[in-house]
């Protein structure tokens, strides 16, 4: 795990400056906290740490996939710097093709890879993934971590309003939708028994959230009005319901995101 640890670092010191700087840049003329440069982050922390429980059983990673699960993570949703809908893996593919076409410096090996990955991140069902440490299986998995916890919870009702879903229904289709993410990690994964243990916890929060009636409706408005209306952050938005309400929730969330 020493070597691997080593080749994240130096993944990191090659490209992530580079890679999230773009990102950043991109999420800085929108507003959508869901999926900004933060969530980027929150991906590539994940595919690290699943890298780590893999290598402890014997997983070798080559330094060319690592650079290219570094890349895939920090620019997988990108594309939602211009449209809202569920094509934006095609979009930021495009956006990550337009990037290294214009800094000729940048030499991926598996670019390819990494724009098929980013192209499908979000169309794969759990069925659809064959293989278990692909770059697109692991990007899809990373990502969909994200959508576990009170920070999916939060997630999921903010991009399900920006995208005029009818607030009585996000609960539903977010318990639809994050059940068919949690199948497609087990599926794969359940072979990592500490970090299934511990993403299975985080699925089960967030699907407590969205059980909770009360704390949905109080969750959706927190989001309109300071969110989308008057263009709050989502620490802003943490801070002034922390104050504010008397359900745990936003104590909860706030440690999430320290």
């Amino acid at each position: 795990m020493d070597y691997l640890l080593q080749q994240l670092a130096a993944a990191e010191a090659k490209y992530y400056g580079t890679f999230y700087g773009l990102c950043k840049q991109l999420f800085s003329t929108c507003h959508m906290p869901s999926h900004d440069h933060t969530h980027h982050v929150r991906v590539w922390e994940y595919c690290k740490r699943l890298l780590i429980h893999a290598s402890k059983q014997s997983r070798v990673f080559n330094d060319d996939f690592i650079e290219a699960l570094l890349a895939a993570a920090l620019l997988h949703d990108i594309g939602l710097s211009r449209i809202t809908d569920e094509r934006h893996g095609s979009e930021s593919a495009e956006l990550f093709k337009e990037y290294i076409a214009s800094n000729p410096d940048i030499h991926l090996r598996l670019y390819d890879d990494i724009v098929e990955a980013i192209r499908v991140h979000d169309l794969k069902s759990p069925s659809s993934l064959n293989q278990t440490f692909d770059l697109a299986s692991i990007l899809t998995v990373c990502d969909n971590l994200d959508s576990f916890g009170y920070i999916g919870a939060y997630r999921y009702a903010e991009i399900y309003l920006i995208r005029g879903i009818d607030t009585n229904e996000i609960a539903f289709r977010s318990l639809n939708n994050i059940e068919k993410r949690f199948k497609s990690f087990e599926l794969h994964y359940v072979q990592l028994p500490q970090f299934y243990a511990e993403q299975k916890q985080r699925y089960l929060r967030s699907c407590s959230v969205f059980e909770d009636e009360r704390l949905m409706a109080e969750l959706t408005e927190a989001i309109l009005q300071l969110s989308i209306k008057e263009q709050k952050g989502i620490f802003e938005v943490v801070e002034i319901y922390g104050k504010k309400s008397d359900l745990p929730f936003w104590i909860q969330l706030k440690k999430e995101l320290e």
